[in-house]
């Protein structure tokens, strides 16, 4: 399983820092890290695998780009999202951006071809 290089789709200054794996212990500690531990178990019990890719911006910012496989893509990914956005909501760390899309890219255009779940989030740190 790999992350498609998104130096370019982000534009001018970015490049690739780090791809590594998140595992499920990480993304469970995540979520409990944002204040929803009574979700978390479940949340990220439904990860079949993944790979991330960590990304250097203009101005010292950076770029989360990951790949996540689930047991059950449809619920395990949707249950997954929810707490993160629940956590992401209540944490005073980030400003909503509201709902992003990652406009154009073939990723996403081949995601909503075969009727897969994709999910997009934009984040900007306070």
């Amino acid at each position: 399983m790999t992350v498609p290089g998104l130096s370019n789709a982000l534009g001018d200054g970015w490049s690739e820092y780090r791809r590594d794996v998140m595992g499920e212990f990480l993304l469970r500690t995540w979520l409990e890290a944002l204040g929803v531990a009574p979700a978390a178990d479940v949340a990220a019990a439904g990860w079949g695998g993944d790979r991330v890719v960590l990304l250097d911006g203009p101005d010292a910012s950076r770029a989360l780009g990951a790949r996540i496989v689930w047991d059950d893509p449809a619920a395990d990914g949707r249950e997954f999202f929810a707490a993160l956005r629940d956590g992401l909501a209540a944490s005073d760390l980030f400003d909503d951006l509201g709902p992003g899309e990652i406009v154009g890219t073939n990723f996403e255009r081949k995601y909503r071809r075969e009727a897969r779940p994709f999910y997009a989030m934009t984040l900007q740190k306070k």
